[in-house]
């Protein structure tokens, strides 16, 4: 199966499992720090190729997912970083420690990770007042897609948005 086709199922798996943050079963070391290595690499596809184990790893209860992604929001990937801040916001509320890293990500230089942190701190912290001013930044760009993207955000965010 090519990363492409198993890529989007991994990514819904992950996300939906997120909100338990239990530890993942153990398997042999060798297996763990493989999978954390993956996840510190520079590569955005070997980074999701990891994020496809993680999960399975999840499944058997060992890693803690929340925090791997939190680590994995200052990659040097845009790629990387959109997707672990997306998770975390599909997480809400229960990714709060995740809140002050998520902060710093407003200020990205890609306008998507941008628009993945204004989405995911409303979220998790329902802070409108950070995200509005993004969201209205990232709603002005020529990218169709990144602005009914924010487009959507504001929808979700109802009458907050207008604070």
């Amino acid at each position: 199966m090519k990363p492409s086709e198993w890529l989007p199922l991994c990514l819904l798996t992950l996300s939906t499992a997120l909100a338990d943050d239990a530890p993942l079963p153990k398997k042999p070391d060798r297996e763990r720090e493989r999978i954390l290595e993956q996840l510190r690499h520079e590569g955005p596809d070997v980074v999701h190729e990891a994020l496809f184990d993680l999960e399975l790893a999840r499944r058997e209860r060992k890693l803690s997912v929340k925090q791997r992604l939190i680590e994995l929001v200052d990659s040097k990937s845009n790629r990387v970083r959109q997707t672990a801040i997306d998770r975390l916001g599909e997480i809400g509320p229960a990714a709060h420690a995740a809140l002050p890293v998520l902060e710093t990500r407003l200020s990205d230089p890609d306008r998507e990770v941008r628009l993945a942190a204004a989405t995911a701190v409303w979220r998790i912290g329902r802070r409108a007042d950070l995200s509005v001013p993004v969201l209205l930044q990232v709603l002005s760009s020529d990218d169709r897609w990144v602005s009914d993207d924010a487009v959507l955000s504001f929808q979700e965010m109802g009458p907050a948005s207008a604070s």
